[in-house]
């Protein structure tokens, strides 16, 4: 969910720690023009963890689809990494593996080159391993290694880049007043579509100078679509004490089994981003659900000409109602629990935010750590509502065609 998240649940601390801190952390929310509420916690359960099994080369989808076939264990995804565009295609978002695709080629001139399976494991049996990504000598390894050809962006991915450099020009040209450079995003697009079969969210993230290299180097950011059902029952009571058990499922898009991308829409390809599905969930109320997709390492992302672009993709399985009430934000988190024992044996979405964010960095403008987009207040409702937040979040949003 949205706005300040101090000390996050991980596989190690106690809930009660973590909603104690979550309240103490309430009291230092910054004011800006669409404040949400906080958001706090890692999953469901602290007892299984993601975790990726990298193959020993990268493989097609349709061969991992088969090594995924013969692994003994449920497959949640298929992760690829093509250098610019990193994502994972999940058969339970209602795609198939062929129009996937048929997507990908549109979009990105070329087809995903998979690094690995996700499968959800026992924690205790997983941090025993003290790695989250688990190398695999031999998985897949009967099958021709696969390299893709170059990203090259057309149909949407490519349109909504050139509306990127657009905006970018029309704010330089419109003489307006901004803030002063700082990590927030100075423009944001956000698209919710029906798209059939599956609910589909379209987030497209603009920094027109190098405010986002501020970010400290343990910080990472998420970037969230939130769901909200009153109607669901005890709506205000912290997961995973909701009396309904399908309260998951009460929302127009689910937040687990998603496919999704992150693409870098300017500059030249980077490494690792460190992007993740952010799944968990564990002390966010009853009442929301979070479609949100992080970077660990978000200053690798490149720019060209002063400008930064990141496109994020999520299509998630349909939840069993039509439509939702949403909000959204930018949030950043401390990456530091992950890069040691027992943080280096979970997963990003599980070990990111941990650590209380206002112990390691100050923030800037102090003590800001999110950059909303859209009130839940403003009552958007999903699908089919599209808008754009502009600068750094301190203007409402404004409605834009979809």
């Amino acid at each position: 969910m949205s706005t300040m998240r101090g000390t996050r649940r991980g596989a190690v601390a106690r809930a009660s720690v973590g909603v104690f801190a979550m309240l103490l952390g309430l009291g230092a929310m910054p004011v800006t023009a669409d404040a949400s509420t906080a958001r706090e916690g890692t999953g469901d359960t602290e007892e299984t963890t993601s975790v990726t099994l990298l193959f020993a080369h990268p493989l097609s989808l349709s061969d991992a689809l088969k090594v995924g076939a013969d692994l003994g264990e449920a497959v949640t995804a298929y992760a690829f990494d093509n250098g610019d565009v990193v994502g994972e295609y999940s058969p339970l978002s209602g795609t198939s593996a062929e129009d996937y695709l048929a997507y990908f080629e549109t979009n990105f001139g070329t087809h995903p080159q998979v690094n690995g399976l996700v499968v959800v494991r026992q924690t205790a049996k997983q941090e025993e391993t003290r790695a989250a990504a688990v190398q695999q000598t031999s998985l897949g390894s009967g099958y021709e290694a696969f390299f893709a050809e170059p990203v090259v962006a057309g149909g949407d991915a490519a349109a909504r880049a050139e509306r990127g450099r657009e905006l970018a020009d029309l704010q330089s040209d419109s003489g307006l007043e901004r803030v002063a450079s700082d990590w927030r995003a100075d423009d944001v697009q956000t698209v919710t579509f029906p798209a059939p079969p599956s609910p589909f969210v379209w987030m497209d993230i603009y920094w027109f100078d190098y405010g986002l290299y501020s970010l400290p180097n343990d910080i990472g950011l998420e970037f969230e679509v939130n769901e909200h059902n009153d109607n669901v029952a005890d709506p205000q009571s912290i997961r995973p004490f909701c009396s309904d058990t399908s309260y998951k499922d009460r929302f127009w898009a689910q937040n687990y089994g998603w496919t999704w991308s992150a693409y870098n829409s300017t500059g030249t390809p980077v490494g690792s981003l460190g992007a993740y599905a952010d799944y968990n969930d564990l002390a966010d109320q009853c009442r929301t659900n979070s479609l949100a997709v992080g970077l660990k390492y978000p200053k690798n992302l490149d720019q060209s000409s002063g400008q930064t672009g990141l496109q994020i993709t999520i299509e998630a399985p349909s939840g069993l109602q039509s439509w939702s009430k949403i909000s959204g934000n930018i949030q950043a988190v401390a990456a530091t629990y992950c890069n040691s024992w027992p943080g280096n044996g979970m997963s990003n979405t599980d070990c990111m935010g941990v650590d209380n964010i206002t112990a390691l960095w100050s923030g800037y403008p102090s003590g800001t750590y999110n950059r909303a987009t859209l009130a839940e207040w403003r009552n958007y409702i999903a699908p089919l509502a599209c808008w754009t937040s502009g600068n750094r979040g301190l203007e409402p949003p404004v409605v834009i065609a979809c």
